[in-house]
């Protein structure tokens, strides 16, 4: 359901509220919809026209394509690495990840999208085979109940 659909859900619902269920309701609906009016829409960045700045966390939409041909999207937190750009000690210690520049004498991590991992201990960035397609800020977390 996107946020205008939801608008017009909640609008048609307050149009059936009864008078005599109280001005609660009312307030109740008024406020959820003046607070979905005031999100700001997420957005979407394709990466062929901008990519963000190095070692940014974002939130990265990409596209699989199968083996039997169908392709699927899927959504995960990354950041893009551009080349010589960050050593490679900062994201990832195996060979495969990382090029040597003869004039700094200092492996780089190899220019890309990385995965950021948060709940593993061994790594916290792992290379993204598949197509990133298009990126976006991260939303803030939750914080709690105020």
């Amino acid at each position: 359901m996107t946020k205008d659909e939801a608008i017009e859900l909640l609008d048609c619902l307050l149009g059936m509220i009864d008078d005599n269920q109280g001005n609660d309701y009312d307030e109740a609906f008024h406020m959820a919809i003046d607070a979905l009016k005031e999100q700001p829409e997420p957005q979407w960045k394709p990466c062929e026209r901008e990519l963000p700045s190095d070692n940014r966390e974002v939130e990265v939409t990409c596209k699989v394509r199968r083996l039997d041909g169908k392709a699927y999207e899927y959504t995960c937190h990354a950041s893009y690495v551009h080349r010589y750009s960050i050593e490679s000690t900062d994201y990832c210690n195996w060979e495969e990840c990382d090029e040597y520049n003869e004039e700094e004498d200092k492996y780089y991590a190899l220019p890309g999208w990385y995965e950021r991992v948060h709940n593993w201990d061994d790594y916290s960035y792992c290379a993204i085979e598949d197509f990133v397609i298009a990126w976006r800020e991260l939303p803030e977390p939750w914080r709690g109940e105020e």
